[in-house]
């Protein structure tokens, strides 16, 4: 079970990290807009954390989506939504 949830962190971090650089946002300016710290939004990004609920509602308000996008169930293999030209952090 903690891998399934381990695993589903991580598959929301990846989607969350492609909408920040895909709204063109730093980790601290998205942080900002969530009312938390640069460090929390590192760890969910890196999948350490999950995000909890009241930033997911504000995340999705921010970046215009539905909740159903942080589902790791819904949109099955990240390959269907990842950007080629979307690069990680180095």
């Amino acid at each position: 079970m903690k891998q399934k949830l381990q695993n589903e962190a991580k598959i929301i971090g990846k989607r969350l990290v492609f909408l920040r650089k895909y709204h063109d946002l730093t980790q601290s300016e998205l942080a900002n807009k969530v009312d938390t710290g640069q460090r929390a939004v590192s760890h969910w990004e890196s999948g350490q954390t999950l995000i909890p609920t009241s930033c997911l509602i504000k995340l999705s308000r921010i970046f215009k989506c539905g909740l159903s996008y942080f589902d790791p169930d819904i949109l099955g293999p990240e390959k269907h939504w990842e950007s080629k030209e979307v690069k990680e952090e180095e």
